[in-house]
């Protein structure tokens, strides 16, 4: 798997600091305590499989949140043929975040979801029918074997970790997929 969304935490400061100068924020640099996830994808699938609207628009936010810091541009004007590159690079510049408020949401979602009630959630046939990246989700285990019940469990148990460690009420969450 080649793509993966990683989330970092940065504290009230570090946000002013960023909303300041947005183009110190390096995507590589651990600017604080910091998780990825490959199988981001089909987390978000899972955990929003079943659930009411509210929850499922919390959930599609969960690793690319629609708030960001950076310059404002309506994707349906650019003029991709003439100024497509520098419209991409407004993009990458943006730093997408989750506030304090949403990361404490997201926090008090997972902390309702068990491992049980998550497994039973996993359908690998479903997830590649309804092409959830990467498209290889299969039920063979080991650890030779990526996207499977195991991995994703592990993932899960990640993306819990990270969130009940942040949702303190003053940290923020940045995500970046890449």
């Amino acid at each position: 798997m080649s793509q993966a969304a990683s989330l970092y935490c940065v504290d009230n400061d570090c946000f002013q600091r960023l909303e300041t100068y947005p183009e110190s924020f390096v995507p590589a640099r651990n600017t604080g305590k910091i998780k990825s996830f490959y199988t981001f994808e089909g987390l978000r699938y899972m955990l929003a499989k079943g659930r009411d609207l509210e929850t499922t628009d919390l959930l599609s936010d969960l690793f690319e949140p629609s708030t960001f810091i950076g310059q404002e541009f309506d994707h349906n004007n650019v003029d991709w043929e003439n100024e497509g590159d520098g419209f991409l690079a407004l993009e990458n510049a943006r730093i997408y975040y989750h506030s304090p408020d949403a990361v404490k949401a997201i926090f008090d979602f997972l902390d309702t979801v068990t491992e049980k009630s998550f497994l039973e959630l996993f359908n690998p046939d479903e997830m590649n029918h309804a092409g959830i990246y990467p498209n290889i989700w299969n039920r063979n285990i080991g650890n030779d074997w990526a996207c499977n019940e195991q991995h994703i469990l592990q993932e899960f148990h990640d993306l819990k970790h990270f969130f009940a460690g942040i949702s303190n009420g003053t940290n923020y969450c940045l995500c970046y997929v890449g």
